[in-house]
C-alpha cells in the first residue's frame, strides 16, 4: 500500500470497503491536512511519506473517536501522532 491522503488509500488504511462514509472521510482528510499545517507550519505535500503517515494516523484517530462524548482515555492523542507532528515541525517542509 502506498502512503497517501487520497480517499481510497485512507479507506484501505481504515479497512473500510464500502462508500457509506466517503463524505465523512473526505472531510476528515481535509481537516487533518489543515490541522497538521496549523500545528507544524508545514504545507501538505503528496510526496512527503512522513506527512502522509502522520495524516493516516490522525484521520484514523478522528474517525475512531468521532462520538460527541468520549472517555478521556479513549480520545487522547496517540503518542505516535505526537511524534510525527514533532518531526514534521522540526524538519520543516521537505520541498523547500
Amino acid at each position: 500500500m502506498s502512503l497517501s491522503l487520497e480517499l481510497t488509500s485512507v479507506k484501505d488504511y481504515l479497512r473500510i470497503d464500502n462508500d457509506d462514509e466517503d463524505v465523512l472521510i473526505g472531510g476528515l482528510i481535509s481537516t487533518v491536512k489543515q490541522l497538521i499545517k496549523e500545528q507544524t507550519g508545514v504545507e501538505y505535500s503528496a510526496s512527503d511519506e512522513t506527512y502522509n503517515m502522520c495524516g493516516l494516523i490522525y484521520v484514523s484517530h478522528l474517525y475512531e473517536n468521532r462520538a460527541a462524548v468520549a472517555d478521556k482515555s479513549i480520545s487522547e492523542v496517540p503518542f505516535s501522532l505526537s511524534c510525527f507532528l514533532n518531526l514534521i515541525s522540526l524538519r520543516g517542509n521537505i520541498n523547500g
